[in-house]
Order: structure tokens, then C-alpha cells, then sequence
């Protein structure tokens, strides 16, 4: 996309709405283009590393506050940065994965005392979330 274009067509080339490319404006993570053809602002390669940049980190699972904090760094600060940030999102994921797993043990062990019951009464349902709770 070297060629400038409309923000429909940049979006369209991102798989995005307009209205993401505008909520990105609004934000202050994208700035508006500068140059028009007619009426229209035109959006360019600068343009494209930058939401380019913004998807990534969105991908990556940074906030848009912390998107915005590399973006605004200066470039011998930002490794050092840029690594805190990963590590601290790392530790932020594992943290997610292990909630995760617990609630997948947790509900392996009410199936698990669903199939051993075989009964369909409310009462046994109460007992086997209390015994899993325990146990």
C-alpha cells in the first residue's frame, strides 16, 4: 500500500471498519493525515506503519495506554522499556493461563461427578458442587 488512499480503503486493506480507524483518532494513537486529494484526507506508508504498529500491539495484548507509551519513547530508552513491558505481560498471561487451567480442573471435577451420580435430581447437583469446592 504505497500508493495514498481514502481511510475506506484503509481500512478496507486492514480488515477494519472506518469507524476503528476513526476510534484510533479519537484516541490520539493515529494522528489524521495531512495530505487530501479534493475533500479527502489520504492515508500514506507513514500512515500504515503506525496502525500497522497499533494492531500488533493490540494482538500482542498491550492496553492502548501502553501502545501509546512505546510509541512515544525515545528510541535508546525503548528496549529497556520494551522489555519490562513484555516481561510484565508475560507474567500478566501466565497468570491468566494458570486461572484458566484451575477453572478446567474445576469443571473436569463436577463432570466428572456428574457421570459417577447419574442422577438428575437438583439436590445431587448441590452436592456435587459442594464436594468439588471441598475437594
Amino acid at each position: 500500500m504505497s500508493e495514498k488512499v481514502t481511510i475506506g480503503e484503509f481500512a478496507k486493506r486492514f480488515h477494519v471498519s472506518v469507524e476503528t480507524v476513526r476510534f484510533y483518532h479519537r484516541k490520539g494513537l493515529l494522528p489524521l493525515p495531512t495530505e487530501k486529494v479534493g475533500a479527502f484526507r489520504v492515508y500514506g506508508p507513514h500512515e500504515r506503519m503506525v496502525f500497522q504498529f497499533i494492531l500488533m500491539g493490540k494482538k500482542s495484548g498491550f492496553t492502548l495506554e501502553e501502545i501509546k507509551a512505546l510509541m512515544d519513547l525515545e528510541p535508546r530508552a525503548g528496549k529497556r522499556f520494551l522489555r519490562q513491558l513484555i516481561a510484565r505481560k508475560m507474567d500478566e498471561i501466565n497468570a491468566t493461563i494458570a486461572g484458566l487451567l484451575a477453572q478446567g480442573e474445576a469443571l473436569r471435577g463436577l463432570l466428572e461427578g456428574c457421570r459417577q451420580d447419574g442422577s438428575d435430581e437438583l439436590a445431587s447437583t448441590m452436592d456435587i458442587l459442594i464436594q468439588a469446592a471441598e475437594g
